[in-house]
Order: C-alpha cells, then sequence, then structure tokens
C-alpha cells in the first residue's frame, strides 16, 4: 500500500470534502489511520507514504510515521519538496512504482 499526502485523521478530510461524516456517522472507532491500524486484525501489507514539505498534511503525516514507528509498524515514511498539489504528486508517483516492484 502507497500513499502521497495522506490524510491521517477524519477531521482532515474537511480541507478537501464539501460534507465530511461526523465521528457519531462512522460506523465503528477507527476514525484515524493510526487507530484502524492499531484496532485491526492480522498481518498489514507492505506499506509507504510521503508528503510534500509544503503540503499542509506534513505534519499529521509526521506524526502517523512517527505513531507507527512507536507501534513498531513496519513502513517507510518519505518527505519531499512540493504541496499538496498534481505536480508533488506526479513527481512521487515513479516512487511508489518502485516501491512496489520491490515488494510485490
Amino acid at each position: 500500500m502507497s500513499g502521497h499526502s495522506v490524510v491521517t485523521r477524519l477531521q482532515d478530510l474537511a480541507r478537501f470534502a464539501p460534507r465530511v461524516p461526523a465521528a457519531a456517522e462512522v460506523d465503528g472507532p477507527a476514525l484515524d489511520v493510526i487507530d484502524a491500524i492499531r484496532s485491526g486484525a492480522g498481518d498489514l501489507p507492505p506499506l509507504r507514504f510521503d508528503c510534500g514539505l509544503d503540503d499542509d498534511l506534513l505534519s499529521a503525516n509526521r506524526e502517523l510515521h512517527d505513531q507507527l514507528a512507536v507501534d513498531g509498524v513496519e513502513h517507510e515514511y518519505s518527505e519531499a519538496n512540493g504541496g499538496h498539489d498534481w505536480a508533488y504528486w506526479s513527481r512521487q508517483l515513479s516512487e511508489s512504482f518502485l516501491w512496489f516492484a520491490n515488494h510485490l
């Protein structure tokens, strides 16, 4: 699994979606990515994600990386120049393809 500029918390969707469900509308306790990982059963697939240094989601991505490290969840995380835009994602897509080639 690979992601770019990852939305890690339900509340962060408000920046990108016209309507974000309230916590009471969400089925289950997993409102954040880390909660979903912690409450999940079984092994996780290989995981990588990255975020641009000018992305508004940078601090949330760094926090997820730190939480995964504390929990001992294997993953790869990187940061690169760019923001939350197609230019950044287009550049990072090749990194995901190379990563997938090494993990499939």
